[in-house]
């Protein structure tokens, strides 16, 4: 399917503005990397929602290899406790993160 045949700007555009304020909230009520707690709640939920995502896709992913690449990309990985990454898991961690961490930037076709 040809991706830009398939965008519809009136459809899409009111869904991820909904997404984004659902997401700026569940990142402001886990007070992301406020504390070692908090850190790991946050974590955690970002686990859960790339889980959760790829699963709707009918991918089954590694949930230690994608939350050791998110671990570390937060800063609270031990090397001596990392599990083994992949490509996917690294890329999907990165996604994530850019994804929370540049609310105020705008989506692009």
């Amino acid at each position: 399917m040809d991706l830009a045949a398939a965008w519809q700007d009136e459809i899409i555009q009111p869904l991820l503005r909904s997404a984004r304020l659902k997401q700026g909230i569940l990142l402001g009520k886990t007070g992301l990397v406020r504390g070692e707690a908090d850190s790991q709640a946050a974590l955690d939920l970002l686990l859960q929602n790339i889980i959760t995502s790829s699963a709707i896709e009918g991918e089954q992913l590694n949930a230690a290899s994608v939350r050791s690449s998110l671990a570390k990309r937060l800063g609270l990985l031990d090397v001596a406790q990392a599990y083994p990454t992949s490509k996917r898991s690294e890329g999907l961690a990165e996604m994530m993160l850019d994804a929370v961490g540049n609310l105020d930037v705008p989506f692009t076709a």
